[in-house]
């Protein structure tokens, strides 16, 4: 199963090798083209590409682009990037993207391709590339955070969770007694983000069965004393009750259910549990009120190990299956979680695994999102349709393609370490591939990660 990895990373790496500039310099050449507009000239959409360091400094990645291909998988269409990072496509049509920008690891910068298939511009997310613990894009400085919480303690067990406005890193504690601290980091004679920090307390001492959710912003903070937190500075959250159709699927498994709310695009507050039976979770998860325009995004897992279940497939291997569901702040229904058939799911996973044609058409399956990494080499995505094959591989065509920097890629080497993660997902609002791309807030999905 392992060797659908190195031919994933060498049919595309392949096709890329040899296409930059000899010194990493933009290339005058004019890039092909099929012409511009797909029949709409008014059309524009524009993808930002950045890096987003630790302490939330945004860095703009002049150099990425995005090539379009022709149904036959041939590069028709270059887009680069502007020195604000932005990429402008005006192609209204539907057809395969690709984009190619830069991540920075713990060796360097390498680079990362994302491979959309049949989809309209719209669909192409911003990319935003959060750099290793090498951060060489800009200096951060970090400091912890101590914060008083023992006026929620009484009853132990208390775990807490902080999120920063300015990073995708987060903090999470358990088992705390009085007090709690926080990883924060700034730019050099930048300010302090703010915090989100949530703070659940078991009711009764049960833990399991019943828990209290207070959540709160921090903004007018000391990292060099410590803050407290008081029960009146922080909003005690509603609890709504859920229901899990499907499950257990497994017979060996371990459950986790969620609940996070997004202030901004990487500020959130959130709590989660887990257990190995499904008499130890919560009876009822919290919605977060603070703010009537909160939209709160549920979530129930389930997680199996079972190694009779992946028999033959090299690796260390687990499979999820997953139910997410969005709420408003002031809901008062009682949460129903549909899991997704795994059976079905794994079947079709281990056909595209192969290099096989796929069919996820059994699992209700919109789309899917394969991702792999070589730990800090390479990484590739694909998003496509629930049916196909993976033979768009093969086609997947930059001859010709004059890329305004230098790859170097090493694909004569067996892969020796990587990660692989595959998605199939069944937004329930609707059966429309491109649709779904779109709204993912009322879902379920199986997902199979695979780590060597």
């Amino acid at each position: 199963m392992y060797n659908t990895k190195n031919l994933l990373v060498a049919s595309v790496a392949m096709g890329l090798i040899g296409c930059g500039g000899s010194d990493g310099t933009p290339d005058t050449q004019t890039p092909p083209s099929g012409g511009s507009g797909g029949g709409n000239s008014s059309f524009e959409y524009i993808v930002n590409a950045s890096y987003t360091s630790k302490c939330g400094t945004i860095t703009p990645q002049p150099e990425a682009v995005i090539v379009r291909h022709d149904a036959s998988g041939d590069a028709v269409e270059v887009y680069e990037a502007d020195e604000n990072g932005d990429i402008t496509i005006d192609y209204g049509d539907v057809a395969t993207f690709s984009s190619i920008t830069f991540s920075i690891g713990d060796s360097g910068r390498f680079p990362e391709v994302k491979t959309y298939v049949s989809v309209t511009a719209d669909k192409i997310f911003d990319i935003t590339s959060f750099p290793g613990a090498d951060d060489n894009v800009t200096q951060c400085e970090c400091e912890s955070v101590t914060f008083d919480i023992s006026e929620f303690t009484s009853s132990g067990g208390v775990t807490v969770r902080a999120s920063a406005a300015n990073t995708n890193e987060q903090t999470y504690l358990s088992s705390i007694d009085d007090v709690a601290e926080a990883e924060v980091c700034r730019a050099v004679d930048g300010e302090w983000p703010s915090l989100a920090v949530v703070i659940s307390t078991p009711i009764n001492g049960q833990p399991y069965q019943e828990i209290e959710v207070y959540s709160t912003e921090i903004s007018d903070y000391d990292v060099d004393s410590t803050n407290n937190i008081s029960l009146s500075d922080a909003h005690l959250n509603t609890n709504v009750p859920y229901l899990v159709t499907n499950s257990p699927v497994f017979t060996e498994s371990n459950y986790r259910v969620s609940s996070s709310s997004q202030i901004e695009d990487l500020h959130s507050f959130g709590f989660y549990t887990g257990a190995d039976s499904l008499a130890f979770l919560p009876q009822s998860l919290p919605i977060y009120s603070e703010s009537e325009n909160l939209e709160t995004y549920l979530t129930f897992q389930e997680t199996t190990y079972d190694e009779i279940l992946f028999d033959g497939i090299e690796g260390f291997v687990w499979m999820d299956m997953v139910s997410g569901v969005s709420v408003d702040s002031d809901y008062a229904g009682v949460v129903d979680f549909t899991v997704m058939e795994p059976t079905p799911f794994l079947e079709a996973a281990q056909d595209m695994l192969s290099g096989d044609d796929y069919d996820f058409s059994n699992t209700g399956a919109d789309n899917v999102y394969l991702y792999f990494s070589s730990d800090g080499e390479f990484s590739f995505s694909l998003t496509t349709p629930a049916q196909g094959s993976m033979s768009i591989l093969d086609t997947l065509n930059f001859d010709d393609v004059v890329l305004p920097f230098e790859l170097d890629l090493d694909i004569t080497q067996e892969i020796e370490s990587g990660f692989l993660y595959l998605r199939a997902e069944d937004v329930l609002n609707t059966t429309d591939y491109l649709e779904s791309l779109s709204d993912w807030s009322n879902s379920s999905f199986g997902a199979l990660y695979i780590a060597r």
